[in-house]
């Protein structure tokens, strides 16, 4: 994960670079995404990417 330049969030690692960079499968990567997205752990703004969501 890296620090956003312009917002205070951390942004996550794109489908393509978790793939990448931890060797997963293709169709596990998206199922990561949604996953975390599903339990409100990550948001995703489209052409931004996905950040980690402020603990509620």
């Amino acid at each position: 994960m890296r620090a956003s330049a312009s917002r205070s969030a951390t942004c996550l690692p794109s489908v393509v670079q978790l793939t990448e960079e931890f060797g997963i499968a293709s169709v596990t990567a998206p199922k990561v995404h949604r996953a975390l997205r599903t339990e409100r752990r990550i948001r995703t703004e489209p052409g931004m990417g996905s950040f980690v969501s402020k603990k509620q």
